[in-house]
């Protein structure tokens, strides 16, 4: 009896540690498959996407506008750097030299006129006598103008009524004040000094008044935009005469 008892504990025991040797630890080591998963989704998640970059479209050359021979053009911005915008910070001379420039700038890059402008502040009689040595084709004067009151208007001589014309309706293409129209400078409706000893044909446009909080903003705002419409007319005046 005692024999069979001792048998059968015996028999228990080993048993038992068969099933412990075939149990897997919590801490034993990942299969192969799940470490090649792990690796791989590692791998991926540090992989920098690539970008596609945009693609930057050449702008074609802007087309020269070529007349059938040079003709020249004076360009004479206002030299009055005392007359105070309604804002009290910009000036007459300032602002109309800087649309000079900008107009200056399209004339000598797209097309074939030949331009003088006076960007050094020569007084009036400086610029009128350096005009007339130039012997222009015309002479283009920009101001802005005073007295409160509203409008665009150009003043011209006998004979630059056409050129003075297509200056002033293609700047009034770009803002909806009053059209104060084409007046004659030169001694019919009133006297400017530079319309009368100017010898070429020429219009002096007053573009706006500035010391009007509206008419100043919208010449502060919109100088590129002035000078492009002073370029449109002075393509437009050319190809009519070339």
């Amino acid at each position: 009896m005692k024999t069979k008892l001792f048998m059968g504990l015996f028999s228990l025991l080993i048993l038992t540690g068969c099933n412990a040797k075939q149990s897997t630890p919590s801490s034993s080591l990942p299969s192969q498959d799940s470490q090649e998963n792990s690796s791989t989704i590692i791998e991926e998640s540090t992989t920098t996407p690539s970008v596609e970059q945009p693609v930057v479209e050449e702008q074609p050359e802007q087309e020269m506008i070529l007349f059938s021979k040079e003709y020249k053009i004076y360009i004479n911005p206002s030299v009055q750097f005392t007359n105070q915008y309604v804002d009290k910070i910009h000036n007459e001379g300032q602002v109309m030299n800087e649309i000079a420039v900008l107009l200056v700038n399209r004339l000598k890059s797209e097309t074939n006129l030949s331009v003088k402008a006076n960007l050094d502040g020569l007084s009036l009689s400086q610029s009128v006598k350096e005009s007339n040595a130039y012997q222009p084709d015309v002479h283009f004067a920009i101001h802005s103008n005073g007295g409160e009151g509203t409008g665009s208007e150009v003043w011209v001589s006998k004979n630059s009524y056409t050129f003075g014309k297509i200056m002033l309706d293609e700047f009034n293409q770009i803002h909806n004040f009053r059209n104060r129209g084409v007046k004659y400078g030169d001694g019919t409706d009133a006297s400017l000094y530079e319309i009368r000893n100017v010898l070429a044909p020429s219009a002096l446009i007053e573009i706006l008044f500035h010391d009007e909080w509206t008419q100043a903003n919208f010449i502060l705002n919109n100088k590129q935009e002035i000078a492009d419409s002073f370029f449109k007319g002075i393509v437009s005046y050319f190809q009519q005469v070339d």
